[in-house]
């Protein structure tokens, strides 16, 4: 996925969702019956491999799904988790399926100086007091969050893709104005990130 630029690639890392499959769950029941499941206080998580997820199921029947990389996958990924408990014996309906949250990053072709970027949007900005080299830049109309790194790295939360593709493109030209030329390892960095992007979109058979 690009955004008006082809040297940015945008990567999904995670979608959350939610979604309820009304009726009560007896957590330490599914524990003893299924397999890769962990009890937790007060939840329990369940892991598939295909597509490769991870929910946190409350006994109530509430279930939150994380680890997905598309909203597609994370629709498939609740109606496994959905038969799975079904097939212990529970009268499962899915319902108010909902995508919560989306984390995505990109990586641009420049590094970013973080004080004047910092000093220029002071008010919607934030330096991390505990890491200097980060800076939290808050997108309320998207409802979006991103934490800017000074090597070009930029990590961005929303709640949808369409809002985290939209953060991308509100804050390019943001960076772009305060940027400078990279050092050799922030280069290696930066060639590094998007060689990792490209074969997890890609695959390793794809020709780079």
């Amino acid at each position: 996925m690009n955004v008006d630029n082809p040297l940015i690639i945008v990567t999904v890392e995670n979608v959350n969702s939610s979604f309820s499959v009304t009726c009560s769950l007896d957590l330490r029941h599914i524990v003893l019956a299924e397999k890769n499941v962990e009890l937790h206080k007060g939840h329990l998580t369940m892991k598939l491999r295909r597509p490769r997820a991870t929910a946190s199921i409350h006994s109530s029947g509430r279930i939150v799904c994380t680890g997905s990389t598309s909203v597609s996958e994370s629709r498939v990924a609740a109606r496994r988790f959905a038969r799975r408990l079904q097939k212990l014996g529970y009268e499962v309906k899915l319902q108010n399926f909902k995508v919560t949250c989306v984390m995505g990053s990109c990586n641009m072709p420049f590094a970013i100086d973080l004080i004047p970027f910092s000093q220029k949007f002071s008010s919607a900005s934030f330096v991390d007091s505990v890491r200097h080299h980060v800076v939290r830049y808050k997108i309320d109309d998207l409802k979006a969050i991103a934490r800017v790194h000074a090597t070009g790295y930029i990590y961005v939360l929303a709640p949808s893709i369409k809002n985290l593709r939209s953060a991308i493109k509100h804050i390019f030209p943001l960076v772009k104005a305060c940027g400078r030329m990279q050092t050799k390892e922030e280069k290696k960095k930066y060639h590094l990130r998007n060689l990792k992007r490209y074969i997890k979109k890609y695959g390793f058979d794809k020709k780079l």
